[in-house]
């Protein structure tokens, strides 16, 4: 085991159980310092840790307060998002429709283009062909 590895180890699992982990620690200087740091981290963490419980009665307060609180319905959602939506979609469509009609040949042109059957042709450039 290398370096890398130990100390991936002592990050993500703490104290080496492996043996070749263990070895490698008590071949390597570097490395048992580095072990020796992350234990004083992780004792520091543990002093300085608090634990907040709730009170008995803070889920039934928040359910209580959800509750309590009108909620919109599923359709005047959905009739905000499609009043929203609609004139994008339709300026999206006419945009995409007018680009598609001036930007690309028409099939007239790829078919005099083709020097060979199209059905031929196309299932060459499938194929990868030139």
């Amino acid at each position: 085991m290398n370096c890398q590895h130990v100390r991936k180890f002592l990050t993500s699992q703490g104290s080496p159980v492996e043996p070749e982990a263990a070895q490698h620690l008590r071949n390597c200087a570097s490395c048992r310092r580095f072990a020796e740091r992350m234990d004083a981290v992780r004792r520091e963490l543990r002093r300085h840790q608090t634990v907040v419980e709730p009170d008995g009665s803070f889920s039934a307060r928040v359910l209580d307060r959800l509750a309590a609180q009108p909620s919109p319905p599923a359709t005047e959602l959905l009739g905000w998002a499609a009043l929203r939506l609609l004139p994008v979609t339709l300026m999206l469509a006419l945009l995409l429709g007018g680009w598609s009609l001036i930007s690309g040949p028409n099939p007239e042109t790829l078919l005099t283009s083709v020097d060979q059957d199209p059905l031929a042709w196309v299932l060459n450039e499938e194929a990868g062909g030139p």
